[in-house]
C-alpha cells in the first residue's frame, strides 16, 4: 500500500440551491497505512472505523456510508480492508456553497492507494453529503483527473436527491 494518489479538487454545490454551513472531508485510510495529507482543511482527528456506520461514527446524520461501502470502494483498487482509519478535516465554517457557485476552492490530498474521500456539509437541522467516492488508485494520472471532477459533481448530485426527498415528503 505504498502507491498513494495526488488529486487537487474544489467542493462545489452543482445543485440549484444555496447551502450554508460547516464543511467537512473525511478520508478513509485503508488500516495500517500511512496517514493522509490535506492542503486546505485542517485535521480535527483521525478515528478507527472497523464496524457500524461512518455517520455514527463523525456524529453526524450521514447515509449510506456503512464499512461495506467503503470496503467495496477500496476493492476497486484491490485493496481489500477490514477496517479503516478516518481522518475527519474542517475545509471551512460558515462556508455558503451554491447555486452552482466554486465553494472551496484549493483542495489537494494525498493518500494511500485504496483510500476513500467523502464530503459532507452541515448547516443547522440537516446534513449534505456527496455520494461514496470510488477509491484512490494510481493507474495512470488520467484517473486521478477523472476521481477529482467525479467530487466536483457528487456534491451536487447528492443534494439533488435530497431535495427530491424533501420535496416529495
Amino acid at each position: 500500500m505504498s502507491n498513494a494518489g495526488t488529486v487537487a479538487f474544489s467542493f462545489v454545490d452543482v445543485a440549484n440551491q444555496t447551502i450554508t454551513g460547516n464543511a467537512f472531508i473525511a478520508i478513509l485510510v485503508p488500516t495500517g497505512s500511512a496517514a493522509p495529507t490535506l492542503t486546505g482543511g485542517t485535521l480535527i482527528h483521525s478515528l478507527s472505523f472497523t464496524s457500524g456506520n461512518l455517520g455514527t461514527l463523525l456524529g453526524q446524520n450521514l447515509n449510506g456510508y456503512n464499512l461495506s461501502n467503503f470496503q467495496s470502494a477500496s476493492a476497486q483498487a484491490s485493496v481489500f480492508p477490514s477496517g479503516y482509519t478516518v481522518y475527519e478535516y474542517s475545509v471551512g465554517t460558515g462556508v455558503t456553497l451554491g447555486p452552482k457557485s466554486a465553494g472551496i476552492t484549493g483542495l489537494t490530498f494525498t493518500a494511500p492507494q485504496g483510500s476513500v474521500i467523502v464530503g459532507f456539509v452541515d448547516p443547522p437541522g440537516t446534513t449534505y453529503q456527496t455520494p461514496l467516492s470510488g477509491s484512490i488508485s494510481v493507474p495512470e494520472p488520467g484517473t486521478l483527473g477523472l476521481v477529482a471532477l467525479g467530487l466536483v459533481g457528487l456534491f451536487g448530485v447528492s443534494m439533488l436527491r435530497l431535495r427530491q426527498q424533501v420535496g416529495s415528503a
